[in-house]
């Protein structure tokens, strides 16, 4: 089961990000993958019924929020390791981007302030990915219960 479609994706949540069902398919997989994480499964195994649509309004355009997340993660993590990125002579990197470039007498600047990014510190730490989609859940299913009527966000015993 999905918790969102493409069309929803576009007209109720009004995205734009993705460009096709195909685009939208895997990175929605991947939000419900962490949705389900931070939910330990409630929303899978003891979800409201299908009529209750403000509940399920809520767990899509949190699954939309955290899929719109990935993709822009996903490019930016593309852009950083094809461009931009300084090559040492001991062989490692530097992942700075390029603020601007001439041609004329070969003049290259790098943004200094690409290291404290959003983006950097999400792609460098899988722990700080983790915490940015939490806090995404949070804002969308706090409050929010299952049939057995726990708390979504729940995690103690």
């Amino acid at each position: 089961m999905s918790y969102v479609d493409f069309e929803y994706y576009q007209t109720k949540y009004g995205g734009s990000l993705f460009e096709s069902k195909e685009d939208f398919a895997p990175y929605e997989r991947k939000a419900e993958r962490r949705i389900n994480a931070i939910t330990s499964n409630r929303i899978l195994f003891y979800s409201q019924p299908e009529s209750e649509d403000a509940w399920w309004d809520n767990i899509k355009d949190c699954t939309c929020e955290i899929a719109e997340l990935l993709k822009n993660l996903s490019e930016y993590s593309a852009a950083v390791n094809n461009f931009g990125v300084i090559a040492n002579t001991d062989g490692t990197v530097k992942g700075k981007m390029i603020k601007s470039m001439t041609s004329g007498s070969e003049s290259v600047s790098y943004d200094a302030g690409a290291s404290s990014s959003t983006f950097v510190e999400l792609a460098k730490s899988e722990m700080a990915l983790n915490r940015k989609c939490y806090d995404i859940a949070s804002n969308y299913l706090t409050g929010m219960v299952d049939s057995k009527h726990e708390n979504l966000l729940y995690m103690g015993v």
